[in-house]
């Protein structure tokens, strides 16, 4: 997943299908997926929020972030979306990286 104009103290939402290395379709159903991100310098997370399975089947799920997650330190950020499964495991299914921009409006 691929993060652009995530501006400080703004919502920021974002449709996702989740597929594997062969660009396969990723049945989600039964995961909790979570967004986790954290500033480049950082050693804690900054941003944790739960995703929206939106159509699970088919690998859909929407990442909502609110006002009050996105106001925290401006800079780089690093991002995981980990799924844990019924049995408690988790797994990473995507990684990246995005610019936390100042706001002007």
């Amino acid at each position: 997943m691929k993060l652009t104009k995530v501006y400080q103290g703004k919502d920021y939402n974002a449709l996702m299908i989740l597929t594997d290395g062969d660009s396969v379709v990723i049945d989600i159903t039964g995961y909790t997926l979570t967004f986790v991100g954290r500033r480049h310098s950082a050693t804690t997370n900054s941003i944790t929020r739960l995703l929206v399975l939106s159509d699970p089947t088919n690998g859909v799920a929407t990442l909502n972030l609110s006002v009050t997650d996105t106001d925290v330190d401006l800079g780089e950020y690093s991002f995981q979306i980990v799924g844990t499964d019924d049995a408690g495991e988790a797994h990473v299914f995507d990684t990246g990286h995005f610019t936390l921009q100042e706001s002007y409006a």
